[in-house]
């Protein structure tokens, strides 16, 4: 008697046990967590000679931010490509991306601007890197680029920032 007593409470703990390790009772689907959301983007980064821009796509995971934050957090990262330059200065930190009615707000810290190397080509290309990238996405227009939460008149003396700007495709290789 003792053995069949022992049997049955072996099996009933073993029907526990499988009940617990399972998720959940008989027929219920235990379903694995969500996959992190992911996104595939286009950057604009300037080729080996900076003198245009070529594309450069990415799959990126948007850990909760919204696509525009990612598209220039990638920015910063710099180029995967090893025949693209980096656009944005090492130093420059992003701070907040806001789109208001087809314009993305970008600031960024000051760095943008005092660790920028200069000229009238490198400026165009960081500025046009961040504005074509960011009009790739279908809610974006124009972009305007703020150091510091305010407007600057230009980054390094040679382009307007004074105004929102528009997509440049004569620009891109």
């Amino acid at each position: 008697m003792l053995r069949r007593t022992t049997a049955a409470l072996m099996i009933v703990l073993l029907a526990l046990w499988l009940t617990v390790a399972c998720g959940g009772q008989e027929g219920e689907e235990v379903t694995p967590p969500e996959e992190e959301e992911s996104v595939e983007i286009t950057l604009y980064f300037p080729d080996d000679q900076a003198e245009r821009l070529s594309a450069e796509t990415r799959r990126v995971k948007l850990d909760g931010e919204e696509i525009p934050y990612v598209v220039i957090r990638e920015l910063l990262k710099g180029p995967e490509s090893p025949d693209l330059l980096a656009s944005i200065p090492a130093s420059a930190r992003l701070l907040a991306v806001t789109v208001r009615d087809g314009i993305a707000y970008v600031n960024f810290s000051s760095e943008l601007r005092t660790e920028h190397w200069g000229g009238s080509t490198g400026e165009i290309m960081t500025v046009y890197s961040i504005v074509n990238s960011l009009t790739e996405l279908p809610e974006i227009e124009r972009v305007k680029i703020l150091v510091e939460g305010e407007t600057v008149d230009t980054l390094a003396g040679h382009l307007d920032l004074t105004e929102p700007l528009a997509r440049d495709e004569s620009l891109l290789k």
